[in-house]
């Protein structure tokens, strides 16, 4: 629907690289205590202590690591953490484009942002 709008000349596809693992874990807690707090307290007893990380070397020895950022691989509300921990900066995109009327609408999936308008509206967009 959104490529069909008049005023539709361009479209820009973001994905960003390595997101999941390069969200700050301290901010996005904090976040969805006030944004989703159904959920917070799940994730806080999830990732308050930074999960331990195995790697397997030469001879079968492990060595580990932990991890301090991002979600964790595996965890079933692994997807709710990214995208609850995001969202304020896609409501700033969204304000952005509301109190700048710009001519651009955005939808997200997870890391995956798409932003269709005039060329004009979705450069200044991007350069927030």
């Amino acid at each position: 629907e959104m490529f069909s709008e008049d005023g539709s000349e361009a479209v820009i596809l973001i994905d960003a690289e390595n997101a999941f693992n390069s969200m700050n874990r301290s901010v996005a807690l904090h976040n969805i205590q006030i944004i989703c707090p159904e959920v917070a307290q799940y994730l806080i007893n999830t990732y308050r202590i930074p999960p331990r990380l195995i790697i397997k070397g030469d001879k079968n020895k492990g060595e580990e690591i932990k991890s301090f950022e991002g979600t964790t691989q595996g965890d079933n509300l692994g997807m709710i953490f990214y995208c609850l921990g995001i969202l304020p900066v896609v409501h700033t995109l969204s304000s952005i484009i509301r109190e700048r009327r710009l001519q651009c609408r955005q939808v997200w999936l997870a890391d995956d942002g798409t932003a269709v308008g005039t060329v004009e509206s979705i450069k200044q967009w991007f350069d927030e």
